[in-house]
């Protein structure tokens, strides 16, 4: 093995109210972490991550898959000690700094 900079980022919910994306990935800084990514709709189409060309260091490389699982609860994300201490200020302040 040869370093390969790869990352994977895996949606754990979309949030089409606030045009959004959570996600959470692994291997960068050693670490795994949530983002949030700004989405943007276009007439008659899905939701979509924001082009690259708008924010810096970000590839817009996306594949949605889907679990052939049991299902969990809708909101499943939300009710987790890490969305739950994102308080409003600070999702507020989050999405100033990509939606402006």
């Amino acid at each position: 093995g040869r370093f390969a900079p790869l990352h994977c980022d895996i949606v754990v919910k979309v949030d089409a109210i606030a045009k959004r994306f959570f996600v959470i990935g692994g291997n960068v800084l050693q670490s795994v972490s949530l983002t949030i990514v700004p989405a943007l709709t276009e007439e008659g189409r899905a939701l979509r991550p924001v082009d690259e060309d708008t924010l810096t260091g970000m590839r817009t490389i996306f594949a949605h898959l889907k679990l052939n699982g049991d299902a969990v609860e809708m909101n499943a994300l939300d009710n987790t000690p890490t969305i739950r201490a994102l308080d409003i200020a600070v999702r507020e302040n989050i999405e100033s700094q990509f939606l402006d």
